[in-house]
């Protein structure tokens, strides 16, 4: 008998949530009151009660009675945020990634592993791997997603690595036990690193050009079938891989690449059979892309991180419109004076995003510093901030936000930075960022407002769902 009791005892003991687990709480039902809540699309809300079901919000007031069976969390005051977006790193990519990589269905001729790459740089260098998407190159068991989300990102844009056209980023959630559990969005946008030499602005302008022309070619064939290779932004993951046919002797030599005014060359059109019919050529997963970025069905993330890199830029995309997203890692070292001067116009003229490090730059040779987030803002530009992609990177950029609101940066501004706008660089700003009826549960609570040097992270919930506190 007293081991049954004491077998009860301990069943019990159990049975009670403690801050270091995850109870699930989407499906039943959170209510967390009494909070100060920064939906980030408005203004704040005191004393207000936000109502989450289904790992989404219902609804957010300060005049709410909890329905029955929702499990009551009392904020007591504290402050309720969206989770913050990290739009641009490279988490996830490194060691494990490359363990990873390995032919699959949608590799050509069998194991080069050239799936979705275009023409290579006509000097070497950088190639156009426009077809490529991050996320297939992406580990999904490492530490550092659970030590970003324990930190309060709830939302990761995993860019491709490389200069060029180095490929498509995708979005994950910083939980999942495989990649694809943790797919938010496979292709998001294209990244573009255009640096100071003359063969990849080459290759870049080239793959412009072109995608242009096939665009025009489609355009005026009319109506087509089209194949999956082409990743409309926000399409399903599984309506975004490429419906290409395995090749019928895998080890056959990848026929030599056609001349570039070729009918194979050009992403789709069709091509002259062996006697003289026409046969449908399969879309080339890069060339689709490029037109894809044209057509505005997605976005371009254009690194630039020196006045001279946005002149090059300027004159390799003076032909093209398309969303663009500039992405400022350097801004801080390069003179903030010269290079603010340089990119201010093309900003404006492309209605850009910028997203840059919650830094402030130093003119050189001198002490005197320049807001340059705020300078951005005050000229009617959105800006949103960088952070890194390393597990305390909220915790660093929070300290870089108050130096920033205490130079004449507003705080509304240093908030929405790190979580509307990055995304809505993203393109996913209709269900992450901030904290309003519909959108995705992802919420921070602190003890006091944010950029509060004394306020504390207490919880995170991840789609609803409380995340579990470090076990160390």
């Amino acid at each position: 008998m007293m081991r049954s009791l004491c077998v009860a005892a301990a069943l019990a003991a159990l049975s009670v949530p403690s801050s270091a687990q995850a109870p699930a709480t989407s499906a039943r039902g959170l209510a967390i009151r009494n909070a100060r809540v920064l939906p980030i699309s408005g203004p704040p809300i005191e004393r207000a009660t936000v109502l989450v079901r289904n790992g989404k919000i219902e609804r957010v007031s300060s005049d709410i009675a909890v329905p029955p069976g929702y499990e009551v969390v009392d904020a007591a005051g504290g402050t309720l945020m969206p989770g913050a977006v990290l739009a641009y790193g490279h988490t996830g990519l490194g060691a494990g990634g490359a363990r990873e990589e390995r032919p699959n269905q949608f590799t050509r001729g069998g194991g080069r592993g050239r799936r979705g790459r275009g023409a290579p740089s006509p000097q070497g260098g950088a190639e156009n791997e426009s077809g490529e998407l991050a996320l297939d190159r992406l580990y999904a068991r490492q530490e550092v997603f659970q030590e970003l989300l324990r930190d309060g990102v709830t939302t990761i844009g995993v860019a491709p690595t490389g200069t060029g056209l180095p490929g498509q980023g995708g979005v994950v959630r910083p939980a999942g036990d495989d990649v694809a559990a943790m797919t938010v969005v496979r292709s998001a946008f294209l990244a573009i690193a255009p640096v100071n030499d003359t063969r990849t602005k080459t290759l870049i302008q080239r793959a412009l050009d072109d995608g242009k022309r096939n665009l025009d070619r489609r355009r005026r064939r009319g109506p087509e079938q089209r194949s999956e290779g082409g990743r409309a932004e926000g399409t399903p993951p599984a309506e975004q891989k490429p419906a290409e046919k395995p090749a019928e002797n895998p080890g056959e030599k990848p026929p030599e690449k056609p001349a570039e005014n070729a009918p194979e060359a050009r992403g789709g059109d069709a091509a002259q059979g062996p006697r003289g019919g026409q046969q449908q050529q399969e879309p080339d997963p890069a060339a689709e892309a490029i037109m894809q970025l044209l057509e505005g069905k997605t976005r371009a993330f254009v690194q630039i991180d020196s006045a001279a890199q946005m002149l090059h830029w300027d004159e390799v995309s003076k032909n093209h419109s398309f969303p663009t997203v500039f992405v400022a890692r350097r801004h801080a070292s390069q003179g903030s004076q010269g290079f603010f001067d340089v990119v201010l116009d093309h900003i404006k003229r492309r209605k850009a995003i910028v997203l840059l490090t919650p830094e402030l730059s130093t003119i050189p040779n001198t002490e005197y510093q320049v807001n340059m987030p705020a300078r951005l803002h005050a000229a009617g530009i959105e800006i949103g901030f960088l952070l890194a992609d390393r597990g305390r990177a909220l915790s660093a950029a929070r300290t870089q936000l108050m130096e920033l609101v205490r130079a004449g940066l507003p705080a509304d501004v240093a908030l929405r930075g790190i979580t509307l706008t990055p995304a809505r660089a993203l393109g996913i700003d209709g269900t992450i960022g901030s904290i309003e009826p519909g959108k995705t549960a992802n919420l921070l609570l602190w003890s006091g407002d944010p950029l509060d040097p004394l306020a504390k992270l207490q919880r995170v919930w991840l789609e609803g769902n409380e995340v579990e506190a470090d076990p160390r």
